[in-house]
Formats: structure tokens, sequence, C-alpha cells
């Protein structure tokens, strides 16, 4: 089972129906009917996926104790050799730059936090801060070659956030909320000058921190309705006018419902956070999100269902949310990441398995029309 979240939500036995609240939303059926999804189905569990066109994408994720990477070359998917240290290895987070460059990331035996790099013929382990920063990492991104950043959080339960500055990863300070354990699971990274980390704290405040070109400060999440705690799982952005964070809210203290909020800058100055109406049935955690424009944003994870999970994909066009119909081949199916380089091209990656059965790579493509 992944590693990197906790779920504190009950999950009921029984389908829950769906409730949508406000305008501007639409929805389809809550549980659509199994299909066989095509791609690449294996022991194991995927946890993250980038993709730089529709003949290359990378996920990552873990089997067995070892590292699990696979590539997509435009026809099918294989596994990849990959850095794994012994005493188990986990990959948690992706970033693809170009054919020849990408990054991965996780955590490997004994605490320490894991980095891998792609230059174009093999995955090799790269050294990654230690002693002090002994953790895991959750996230990575880049906007390029020479500026990446990985996020998560360190054996005492503080934000760690590390620098790639084109010749070694290095780590820089971020904040942490006094008293209690905060954790950072996504990153967006738009220029040398900007980037974002989301994270929760252990009070279930949410925690938004900015790079700001010099340092990470945090920055006011927007003002849902009340809810008894929030989760921040991943975020995304396509400029410094526009980024999404998502994961769940507690409402009402009993069930979580989708959390998903943009980032507008309005004009020079004025620049806010603002909570955004999304179909928003109980028992919803969402842990990936994606976009290629303000018009094509995706947000995946998991709604509650019988006998387990069942997949749970939203899409944002720039004027209203809709819950888009998703396979879900077996009991306990979860989305932990998505990516996407076009309106017609994007991948979903998780797992399935429930109930103490072996858990399954799962993965789902979206060819403009529906996903399979």
């Amino acid at each position: 089972m992944n590693t990197k979240r906790t779920r504190w939500l009950a999950v009921p036995a029984a389908s829950i129906a769906l409730a949508v609240p406000g305008l501007a939303v639409a929805a389809t059926t809550a549980h659509p009917a199994p299909a066989r999804p095509a791609g690449f189905a294996v022991s194991g569990e995927l946890n993250a996926v980038a993709a730089t066109s529709a003949t290359s994408a990378w996920a990552v994720g873990s089997a067995g104790g070892r590292t699990l990477i696979a590539h997509w070359n435009g026809k099918g998917w294989k596994r990849v050799a990959s850095p794994s240290p012994k005493g188990g290895s986990t990959l948690l987070g992706v970033a693809a730059i170009s054919a020849a460059d990408a990054w991965a990331v996780g955590q490997s035996a004994k605490g320490r936090t894991l980095i891998a790099h792609w230059d174009g013929k093999a995955w090799r382990q790269v050294a990654s801060p230690s002693g002090a920063t002994a953790g895991m990492l959750t996230a990575v991104a880049a906007s390029s070659a020479g500026d990446a950043w990985a996020v998560g959080y360190t054996t005492k339960a503080q934000t760690l956030t590390v620098h790639w500055n084109g010749k070694a990863w290095h780590r820089v300070s971020s904040p942490t909320a006094a008293g209690y354990a905060t954790r950072l699971y996504g990153v967006a990274a738009v220029s040398p000058h900007l980037a974002w980390a989301v994270g929760y704290v252990s009070n279930w405040s949410d925690v938004v921190l900015r790079w700001n070109g010099s340092s990470w400060k945090q920055v006011p999440a927007g003002s849902p309705p009340a809810t008894c705690g929030d989760g921040v799982f991943a975020v995304a952005a396509t400029s410094a006018s526009d980024a999404w964070a998502v994961g769940t809210r507690n409402v009402p203290c009993t069930s979580g419902q989708s959390y998903v909020q943009q980032w507008k800058d309005w004009a020079p100055g004025i620049a806010s956070w603002l909570w955004v109406q999304t179909p928003s049935p109980d028992y919803i955690w969402l842990y990936g999100v994606a976009a290629t424009s303000a018009s094509n944003v995706w947000a995946v994870g998991w709604i509650a269902a019988d006998h387990g999970s069942s997949t749970f994909i939203l899409h944002g066009n720039g004027h209203t949310w809709t819950q888009v119909a998703s396979p879900h081949p077996a009991a306990g199916s979860t989305l932990e990441g998505v990516a996407a380089t076009s309106g017609s091209n994007a991948w979903a990656v998780g797992y399935t398995g429930c109930c103490g059965a072996p858990l399954k790579t799962l993965i789902l493509r979206w060819n403009g029309t529906s996903w399979r």
C-alpha cells in the first residue's frame, strides 16, 4: 500500500450515492461499469506518472519491496531497470523534462531519501541530501534541466525541500508548523523564480508554500465551507497565473469530499487561492492533478465503493468541473497520479487490490473521448 499518505477517513461498506451541491458542476455515474484498462498490469503499485509526448511517458512505484519503473514508447509499456537499494525501496514521484532527462524520487532502506535520474540510456541513483535530511521524498517537478524540486518530509516529520541546480541536489529551508508534524506531498515548478509545494499538518490544516526565487513562504489557502480538516496531496501549474491544488476535506467531520483550489494572479500584487466547486460525493480522496492549460485540468483519486475503493476522475474545462467515467477493473481500485500532454493524451496510474489481495498496477489512458 502507498506509504506516503494516511487515510484518516472511515470507508462505508456500501456504495455512496452521488450528491452534487452548488452550481457550475456536472457529474456522470459515480461508479461506472468495470472495464479492462489497456496498460501495464503486474504485481505492485504505481504512485506517479509523467509524460513529455504521446510517445513517451514514465510511471513509477514499487513491487515486492523494490523500485518499479515502466516506460511508454507509443506502443506499449515496458518495465525498465531502476536503482533499488537493498532493504526495501519505493518511488513516489517522477518528472520528465525530455526523452533524455527525467527524475524519480522516493525512499530507500533505513529511512533515507532516494533520487534517481534518467539520462536517455539508464536510470542511475544520484546523491541525495542525507544526514539531517533523512526521510521521504514524495514528489518531484522540474522547469528545466537545471531547475528541479523534490519535496517530502524528514524522519522528524518536518517539511523537506531539496533543489537541483544542474550539478547537485541541496536542501533548502522550508516552513514547518510549530509543534506539529508537517508533511509535503506535492510540488510544481514553473521557473527558477516560482514553484509551489503542498501538504498538510497533523492538526489537519492544509499547507501551501510558494518559492519566490530566494525562499519558501507559506501562502494562505482559499476558504472552503467549514470543515474538520483538509489534506492537500498534489499541485500543478501552467504559468505564474494559474495553478491547482487538490486533496480531501473532512465535511462534516465524518466524511471526505473533493478539495480543489485554483491560484489566480489577477493583476500585479493581486493574487490568491480560490475555492473551486466540484462534484463532491462523500468519501473522496484526490491524489493527483495535471494541467496543460486553464481549460484542461485533470484530478484523480478514489471514491468509497462496495468492497474497497473505486477510481475517481474529475475534469476542469475552465468553467465547470465534471466527474468523468473511469474503469475500475477490480475491488480496491485507486488512482495515485496523473499526467497530460494535450487534450487528447493523458495518463492516470495507481493500483488495484483489496482486503488482503495482492496489489496490481493500474494504468489508464485518456484518448480525447474516454478513459480506457
